[in-house]
């Protein structure tokens, strides 16, 4: 893939930043956390029952001085920060990356990675030009199909969602995705020899191999359905049975399907490597909204950590092309118990 690579170029992408936020060079250099959520409480010990100290607030900053593992309940992972601490729950540990810029976009076009914090997305009306929508996060993917000039005068990303929708982002803030980090593993591996096991009871996905556990990692499937449903609406809890993984696609919008800028938005915006095993639109997929693995969470759907939903995105079949948006086959078996 070729960048630009101009000095006069990168120097001024360096500088400037349509994110709403600005890293020193000393903050790149620590572990960051964002805060994903309305708030969260920053507390005087590892423990939920200690004295809250302040508030962090959605898309906060947070510097993560280490970690701590209580050992105690289903997520037991805390972080020091400045005079406290914090659960994991609800901060996504986050860089600061910044890219060169593709000279061209060829059809059908190219994934890109967000690898900052977030970034503003836009749209543009001929009417009414250029407004902000929806902020991109880190670590999810975007279908990138152009390069044009964007609200600032400097190269953007043109996106187009799965809803064939248009926006577009700064191309510093996204890394366009080599082919050869989608390669096919384990391609020798017979497909029925490839089997994922989900257990609701641990919070666990193992993936076997001819018999044999290649991966095993802490999930977050469905919460539990203590009520009925509304008749217009599915159940949360993840339902049990053997599936097959059925339709893939490197992103999705999931969630609210609206795209405005209000910063409680429920929409989530390229959701990475999406494998679907039920009908209803169930899938393992990668997360970037929440960090609290070991614990349900999901609307019946397994999140799972981003490196984890891409190895079993590569691992499993179907096989997707680095060129290819979505494919349909029957594929890698799926079991779900208790």
């Amino acid at each position: 893939m070729p960048f630009i690579t101009s000095r006069r170029v990168f120097l001024k992408r360096l500088l400037f930043s349509t994110s709403s936020f600005f890293l020193s060079p000393l903050q790149k250099a620590q572990t960051l956390g964002r805060v994903t959520t309305r708030l969260v409480y920053v507390y005087q010990a590892p423990d939920f029952n200690s004295q809250q100290l302040y508030m962090r607030y959605r898309d906060d900053l947070v510097h993560l001085y280490y970690p701590v593992d209580t050992g105690e309940g289903r997520n037991p992972l805390w972080y020091r920060v400045w005079k406290g601490y914090i659960h994991s729950a609800f901060l996504q540990r986050v860089e600061t990356r910044l890219n060169p810029t593709l000279v061209k976009v060829v059809e059908p076009g190219v994934l890109g990675e967000v690898t900052v914090p977030y970034t503003r997305a836009y749209q543009f009306r001929r009417e009414s030009g250029w407004s902000p929508i929806n902020r991109l996060y880190y670590g999810s993917v975007h279908w990138v199909n152009a390069i044009e000039e964007g609200p600032n005068g400097e190269a953007w990303y043109r996106i187009q969602d799965s809803y064939e929708r248009i926006y577009y982002a700064f191309s510093g803030h996204l890394r366009p995705i080599l082919p050869e980090e989608l390669a096919p593993l384990f391609t020798e591996v017979p497909p029925d020899q490839k089997h994922i096991d989900v257990s609701i009871t641990e919070q666990t996905l193992s993936a076997y191999q001819a018999g044999r556990l290649i991966l095993k990692t802490r999930i977050s499937s469905g919460v539990p359905q203590l009520t009925p449903p509304p008749p217009d609406e599915l159940p949360t809890d993840t339902p049990l049975g053997n599936f097959h993984i059925t339709v893939k696609t490197p992103c999705r919008h999931m969630g609210d399907k609206k795209l405005n800028d209000d910063p409680d938005s429920t929409a989530l915006l390229g959701v990475p490597w999406v494998s679907f095993f039920h009908e209803t639109g169930l899938s393992l997929h990668g997360t970037y909204w929440h960090s609290n693995f070991g614990v349900r969470m999901s609307h019946g759907c397994v999140n799972l950590q981003n490196e984890d939903a891409k190895w079993l995105y590569r691992w499993t079949v179907p096989i997707v092309g680095a060129d290819e948006k979505e494919i349909s086959a029957w594929g890698t078996r799926v079991t779900i118990h208790e």
